[in-house]
């Protein structure tokens, strides 16, 4: 299967991208599909002949009139850029470039000023970025155009706080050391979905997982469903506002409005229907205390006038562990917005000083822990295999027998979660999270390079965007917090994965009603849990499976879940308490994660190796989530039906 048909990108031709229905500005996160009557046809340009019979190039009549577009026709305007073949896409530069250029289309300019810097700055295709920048170039000294300063090419917008520029050329469409699997990639991203979300550039660092993490993506929020598609918007927004994530929250709200929302709807969830309100509280629970849901929950969502189908129940919960797994995932890579969007990282990003110690005990505690990968792995090469084939499976349920005794296990298990100070030392007191400016955010980037956008021209980008909003409309007035699983309540129990588990039971309730999308998640959790290069920093030939174990089992350990086939002392052996400090917080509490968190890791790790903590801590939460809100549908169902 090619990169283009994993996540769903057809043959790309003309016919298809000049008439579907899909809008130009949107991320990777939810669109609605094209028209399934279009017929397939590369090199037919026959959609552009509208274009170059329009006077508009001679200088009569108005530009924005001929191509069909008004002022506030904005999602649309860049579609026709959305294809991979050249000429049609060169046609396609030549009139929208015309049309934005003419004296009397000033206010069109301005309207779409801010997706032109990000196409100038970001687009996967040269000869987009070359044409956008001249348009920069053209107009920077505009007067018509102030207060706002145009940024003059050449610049490079960085997608992270965390990482430097030189750190992020390999993920940089702009960059000349891009992969080419990873450039294609980006390439028909924006082909389907019009841009390269930050999200996606950084998950690009591991191509093959972002093939399968966009296809289901792509198939929960985009594809047929019992969810209407500004509904599915509308519950990403309920769910990263639990964790004040204004980037996703932006995100989710222009999708809403694209996809017919009502506009009442982003006051709050005083003015959405009872139906939607009504999951205020599920959300809540699964973001901070999901083993606090039980069938009492899902009997409310599912009885009465305003009741959820099972069927838009099971797309609900799904949508609602993606979304936090993002929202983790946003705040772990410390992802900075598109220059045309609002949001991204908030909090203090200030980094203390790399001292001399500290290195020297990450790179010591580094050659220890390869060393003892390097050990166990000789040592797994001559054991039997088969002992430990269910402890290799992320969602499998299988392992100890119905009779084993369990007390050794529950003690490794409340063991692997003691951390000493550091829950206390992480859970600071409630503060109301303010959301960097435009400037501001940027300027946290620890790029000093010269190509970078300055903060002078980002602090007058600021004007191009509205200022934050308080998302706590979003959260239903429910005043819900983490607080840590406690193995000694008498009013939750340990959630035991072998009585529950993705593979034998959550997968087989998703297949239900979504067989596809059964399988795009199961192949997305077995590949990041597999996923390696057998490299440990710079240590070849290394088997990082316990490492990368340690940290699956680690994050639904603080979920409450136990794997009574896991030796939880592997946790405590492979885990520092840096690592569980910042895979705690990603999945926890992630607004509360700073650049230290990320920088300090105990250990000497790569760019992509950080990325691939990050990813398996939040894949190994949305695998958590679902197990705990699937499970609670199927104690119901077997309530209703006994």
């Amino acid at each position: 299967m090619s990169a283009a048909e994993r996540i769903g990108i057809p043959n790309t031709s003309a016919a298809h991208l000049a008439n579907a229905s899909m809008l130009s500005s949107s991320p990777d996160w939810a669109r609605q599909d094209a028209p399934n009557n279009i017929t397939d046809n590369t090199n037919d340009s026959s959609h552009l002949s509208h274009y170059t019979s329009s006077p508009a190039l001679s200088g009569s009549g108005s530009a924005n009139e001929h191509l069909g577009l008004n002022e506030d026709d904005s999602p649309n305007y860049f579609h026709a850029l959305r294809t991979m073949d050249d000429h049609i896409r060169a046609q396609a530069l030549d009139h929208i470039v015309a049309s934005l250029m003419m004296p009397e289309n000033i206010n069109l300019l301005r309207t779409h000023l801010p997706t032109v810097i990000r196409l100038a700055f970001e687009a996967p295709f040269e000869d987009i970025r070359e044409r956008f920048c001249k348009v920069l170039s053209d107009v920077a000294a505009d007067d018509r155009l102030a207060p706002t300063v145009v940024p003059v090419p050449p610049c490079r917008s960085p997608a992270s706080a965390f990482q430097t520029a030189d750190e992020q050329n390999a993920i940089d469409a702009t960059s000349s050391t891009i992969s080419p699997v990873t450039l294609q990639l980006f390439q028909e991203t924006f082909v389907r979905t019009g841009r390269v979300t930050h999200i996606a550039r950084l998950t690009g660092w591991h191509a093959e997982y972002y093939e399968r993490s966009f296809a289901s993506l792509q198939r929960v929020m985009r594809e047929p469903g019992p969810l209407r598609f500004h509904e599915r918007n509308y519950i990403v927004i309920l769910a990263a506002s639990r964790h004040q994530c204004q980037y996703m929250v932006s995100i989710q709200e222009q999708l809403f409005l694209m996809n017919g929302g009502d506009p009442a709807w982003l006051k709050g969830t005083a003015f959405v229907p009872r139906k939607m309100a009504n999951l205020c509280q599920l959300t809540a629970l699964l973001a901070h205390q999901p083993w606090l849901l039980d069938k009492d929950h899902i009997e409310t969502l599912l009885k009465g006038q305003d009741a959820w189908s099972i069927g838009e129940l099971v797309h609900a919960i799904v949508l609602i562990a993606t979304a936090l797994a993002q929202t983790g995932f946003v705040y772990g890579m410390g992802v900075l917005p598109e220059l045309d969007l609002q949001g991204g990282i908030s909090g203090s990003l200030c980094a203390c000083k790399d001292k001399d110690a500290e290195n020297e005990a990450r790179t010591s505690d580094t050659n220890k822990v390869t060393e003892l990968l390097k050990k166990l792995g000789r040592q797994s090469h001559d054991e039997d295999g088969d002992d430990t084939e269910d402890a290799h499976d992320p969602g499998g349920g299988g392992g100890g027998g119905e009779g084993e005794a369990h007390n050794d296990k529950d003690t490794d298990f409340v063991n692997a979660g003691s951390e000493g100070s550091l829950s206390s030392s992480t859970t600071p007191a409630p503060t109301t999270p303010s959301t960097p400016t435009l400037s501001s955010r940027h300027s946290m980037s620890r790029s000093t390079s010269s190509s970078s956008l300055s903060e002078l021209q980002t602090a007058n980008l600021a004007s191009l965007h509205a200022s934050s909003a308080d998302l706590s409309r979003y959260t239903g007035g429910i005043d819900l917090t983490h607080t840590d699983f406690d193995v000694k309540s008498r009013s939750y129990e340990i959630f035991r994965v072998q009585q529950y588990g993705w593979k034998e039971h959550g997968y087989e309730l998703v297949r239900m009603f979504y067989p596809d999308l059964a399988d795009l998640l199961d192949e997305e959790f077995d590949f990041i849990y597999t996923m390696t290069d057998y490299t440990f920093h710079t240590t070849q030939d290394v088997d990082t499976l316990p490492f990368r174990r340690a940290i699956w089992y680690y994050v639904q350990r603080v979920k409450g879940m136990c794997h009574d086939d896991y030796d939880y002392q592997e946790v405590n052996l492979f885990l520092n308490r840096s690592i569980k400090l910042y895979v705690k917080k990603v999945t926890c509490f992630p607004e509360q994660t700073v650049y230290d968190d990320y920088l300090n890791l105990g250990y000497e790790l790569r760019p992509d190796e950080k990325c691939h903590i990050a990813l398996l801590a939040t894949e190994s939460l949305k695998q958590a989530l679902l197990l705990y809100g699937l499970h609670t549908v199927m104690l119901y169902r077997n309530n209703r039906y006994s």
